[in-house]
């Protein structure tokens, strides 16, 4: 099996590993009835990190669009959060 078979198939089984167990991700301050302030300061602050290229961010903000924690669930979203997520994670073991 060539590398970048070896990597596309192990990129999608944690990106289905994630798909699986996204809302256990989501860290004890953004459980339902959080305040509403700290799931939009979390949101923000997990937004600006993804938006940076943090792999683990793109992952939490990915888990947050698809259980909708803090935000309106967008299936889409999670799917392109998560694309990058995995990308910048192939680059970094690249490196």
């Amino acid at each position: 099996m060539s590398d970048f078979c070896a990597a596309s198939l192990r990129h999608l089984c944690f990106a289905a590993a994630l798909l699986l167990f996204a809302p256990a991700l989501a860290a004890p301050a953004l459980a339902a009835g959080a305040p509403a302030a700290d799931l939009a300061a979390a949101v923000a602050d997990t937004r600006a990190g993804a938006e940076k290229g943090d792999a683990q961010a793109q992952y939490m903000l990915a888990a947050m669009y698809l259980s909708g924690i803090g935000m309106a669930q967008d299936n889409a979203q999670a799917l392109t959060w998560l694309q990058r997520a995995a990308e910048q994670s192939a680059r970094s073991e690249d490196e």
